[in-house]
């Protein structure tokens, strides 16, 4: 079955359960030439589409714009449900692909902003402290898109941003108050 989805990859592009049999780790690292039959394929789970934005995949564009075009065909309320992991998958994202699916899926969203914006906040702006490990350029990234996210945001939503944050802030600092005592 395998030879012949590589022989004739459009005969079977109609159907999703059989991207496994075209996008493995040899197919990708090899850069086959059917691999652009990605570009009709039709579209698979939000799982499967995560698993190919990963370090095993994110090689090659194909696999990468087949991923995003599928998690596109969602709304914010699915895919709000992966979000730290497709923050995760910043990390492999060289070409910045990821990260412009991000920015857009937030410019519809305004939840699935809030909630990015939350998830990359745990990631620091500045060194660690000592004994704490980072990746620093997954870091950058991640604050990149948060800052990105929050510049696109209209002057309504940048009023709910901040007081949202700006009373979670408040909260914190008064439980850091509390501590001690």
């Amino acid at each position: 079955v395998t030879q012949r989805v590589m022989e004739a990859p459009q005969l079977v592009a109609h159907c999703a359960e059989a991207l496994p049999l075209l996008v493995t780790e040899d197919t990708v690292r090899a850069n086959i030439p059917q691999l652009k039959h990605l570009l009709y394929w039709a579209p698979s789970d939000p799982l499967t589409a995560m698993a190919l934005l990963g370090r095993r995949y994110c090689a090659n564009a194909f696999v990468t714009h087949y991923a995003l075009r599928v998690l596109r065909q969602f709304s914010a309320d699915t895919v709000i449900f992966y979000l730290p992991q497709l923050v995760q998958c910043l990390r492999f994202d060289d070409k910045g692909l990821v990260a412009e699916y991000l920015v857009d899926a937030c410019r519809r969203s305004e939840l699935l902003a809030h909630q990015l914006i939350w998830n990359t906040k745990t990631y620091p702006k500045h060194p660690p402290r000592e004994g704490y490990k980072v990746d620093a350029d997954f870091a950058k990234r991640a604050n990149r898109v948060r800052k990105r996210v929050i510049e696109n945001f209209t002057p309504a939503q940048r009023q709910r941003y901040e007081q949202e944050f700006q009373f979670f802030d408040n909260f914190t600092t008064i439980s850091s108050r509390l501590l001690p005592v």
